[in-house]
């Protein structure tokens, strides 16, 4: 057997047809998604593009089942963490305005309408019950200072407003005004005075903790710790993404040591709120290239470790990571416009079948238009053929924010899938994500 050849009939025995994307319908009664579930504390829901309506909206089904049926209460986003709290508040107490919450983040690629009818969702199934027993909803991410300095400006505000004066100058250096990192000219200048303002207000929250907690709440004080690591983490970010575009050679380290820094904090922030939030799960919603067991690599050689290749190292099998596939079809993407190269914009771009990787074929002869493949049981059953063309390399189509449909073999990334997911969500022909805002082109 040739390791692009895969056992179809194999395959197709440990590939379930779910017959829809609706985020509405229930999971199959019986069988390796529920079985998967069960004893899962870490949910890792990938993406193979940041904007196939169809993965989002399984992600959606997906996170239902995991809150009505198991429990979970806690969902994160690949967003960052300050920024989402708009998110939480009406998710959790019904303030504010979802879309308008979205559309404060700053990602373009969750200001779309699955994500929304999963926020109103998740707000309904809070509506009657008690506090304690609400879904929470945070991001996990570390690209921008912003959200941190203004929440943290309110909180010493209220806590210790002589301390906000002495700090307020280098909080305004360390604010990146929401500038994307590769923008911001002043990314050094904020490093430095990072260096000094981080562990001044990390050891001033620990060491006036009760008097903070008095004055606003256990929840703020905690919150307001985070912020701090927050601004230290995507800092560090910030600073390796300017220097990894001024360089201009993938061959340097300067593009795996950003890498490095923003999934190491996206694993510790996914852990820090599982440990206080009241659930025993968390459904963490990201990019393929986040959430996979064996680390992130972009069409060089430029590799790190992903955010979940530290989760599965800190929870075992009790991490789950759950990857996706298509067979061909549309996403949006920031891409050249068609009468200018140099000019790229938000729109819609198509990738046909002859496009996308083995893997992704693979999956299609299977002949589902919706799958879910079960890669720990076929690895589990033992059948040989299925488990050694699992475990070699496969290439499969994976883009991020941005592609150029005029290079779509850049957008080809191998995995091992036996080492890199525990399951696999299959489309076989896409759409595009549809966004709330109108401005995005066609």
């Amino acid at each position: 057997m040739s390791h692009d050849s895969p056992p179809t009939e194999s395959l197709t025995d440990h590939t379930v047809s779910l017959g829809t994307a609706d985020p509405a319908a229930s999971l199959p009664e019986r069988g390796p998604l529920r079985d998967r579930l069960a004893d899962a504390a870490v949910v890792g829901l990938g993406e193979a593009t940041h904007g196939t309506r169809e993965f989002f909206e399984l992600k959606g089904q997906f996170i239902r089942h995991m809150v009505a049926e198991l429990d979970c209460r806690l969902v994160a986003l690949e967003a960052n963490f300050p920024e989402t709290l708009a998110v939480n508040e009406y998710i959790v107490h019904g303030e504010g305005d979802p879309e308008a919450a979205l559309d404060g983040i700053y990602f373009w690629t969750w200001n779309v309408e699955a994500v929304r009818d999963l926020i109103e969702w998740l707000r309904a199934f809070n509506a009657e019950r008690p506090p304690d027993d609400r879904v929470r909803f945070h991001g996990v991410d570390v690209q921008y200072t912003t959200g941190a300095v203004d929440r943290l400006r309110d909180f010493l505000r209220e806590a210790d407003p002589a301390l906000l004066d002495r700090v307020d100058p280098d909080l305004a250096t360390v604010d990146g005004r929401g500038v994307p990192a590769h923008q911001d000219e002043d990314a050094s200048d904020a490093a430095a005075a990072a260096t000094e303002l981080v562990p001044r207000l990390r050891d001033r929250i620990r060491e006036n903790r009760e008097a903070y907690v008095r004055a606003t709440s256990e929840r703020d004080a905690a919150f307001a710790e985070r912020f701090v690591t927050v601004i230290d983490r995507a800092t560090d970010y910030r600073v390796a993404v300017r220097e990894w575009d001024a360089a201009g050679a993938p061959e340097d380290d300067l593009p795996s040591r950003a890498l490095y820094i923003r999934d190491k904090a996206m694993a510790e922030n996914a852990a820090w709120l599982l440990e206080r939030t009241p659930t025993e799960r968390i459904a963490l919603w990201a990019h393929d290239s986040h959430l996979n067991r064996v680390g992130r690599r972009r069409r060089t050689e430029i590799a790190g470790p992903s955010a979940g290749t530290r989760l599965a190292e800190r929870y075992g099998e009790e991490y789950l990571a759950v990857g996706f596939s298509f067979g061909g079809g549309e996403f949006q993407a920031i891409a050249p416009t068609e009468d200018a190269d140099d000019e790229r914009t938000l729109r819609r771009v198509s990738v046909p079948r002859s496009e996308t990787g083995a893997f992704d074929d693979a999956l299609g002869a299977t002949g589902h238009a919706v799958a879910f493949l079960d890669v720990r049981g076929a690895l589990a059953d033992g059948e040989r053929e299925l488990a050694d063309w699992l475990g070699h390399p496969c290439r499969t189509f994976e883009t991020g924010v941005t592609y150029d449909p005029s290079t779509p073999e850049d957008a080809l990334t191998e995995y091992r899938y036996a080492e890199a997911f525990d399951a696999v969500y299959y489309v076989d022909s896409t759409t595009r994500a549809r966004p709330l805002s109108s401005d995005s082109n066609e």
